[in-house]
């Protein structure tokens, strides 16, 4: 499919343009098939990271909390910045906050002994901001994983161990909008005393 059938194809998503009501030389761009048009709305959801209520991936996928752990599978696997438009949903619904989401980014990263310039830019900027890894931080990290010889084939867990356990602190500026996510007994728990002030 070409650029400029893609475009069109998003100009209909966009205004939520159901498959009985598209122009039959649009419905020809995905070879007058229901399942293809379903299909590409599924994948231009995701990829665009639309969000499930406002938008015609209601209609298509019934299971809101699916659609946006796929978002999040995927935008971890291509290693795309945190999608903040939709943190109401993902912190409060799914639990996926940005240190979670880069944590995980981070493990499989360091996992799969990839180089640190695997990750764009931006979203190297925003784990330096969110888990205070930056390339040294990255590098001496792996190092000290290799260090640990044997315990090295266990990866998952020696690199968990060694990776950031809390979010860096930051403070807040005067123009930022704070919404309390769900906090759960075991939230509650392992804070601390000036956390429970």
């Amino acid at each position: 499919m070409d650029e400029a059938a893609e475009r069109e194809l998003g100009r209909y998503i966009n205004k939520q343009i159901t498959w009985d009501k598209l122009p039959s030389q649009t419905k020809a761009l995905v070879e007058n098939s229901k399942a293809k048009w379903k299909q590409y709305v599924i994948k231009y959801s995701i990829k665009n990271q639309l969000r499930w209520k406002s938008n015609l991936i209601r209609n298509l996928v019934n299971d809101e909390r699916n659609y946006y752990q796929e978002i999040v599978r995927i935008s971890r696997l291509n290693y795309m910045l945190y999608p903040y438009h939709i943190s109401d949903v993902l912190v409060k619904g799914l639990r996926i906050t940005p240190y979670k989401y880069y944590l995980e980014m981070m493990l499989e990263v360091m996992s799969s002994e990839k180089s640190y310039d695997a990750l764009p830019n931006f979203t190297a900027a925003d784990c330096v901001r969110v888990l205070g890894i930056g390339r040294n931080q990255f590098i001496d990290t792996m190092n000290r994983c290799r260090a640990k010889g044997w315990l090295w084939k266990k990866k998952a867990n020696v690199i968990r161990g060694l990776l950031p356990q809390r979010s860096q602190e930051s403070e807040g500026e005067y123009w930022w909008i704070l919404h309390l996510g769900f906090v759960s007994e075991e939230d509650v728990k392992n804070s601390t005393d000036l956390e429970h002030q």
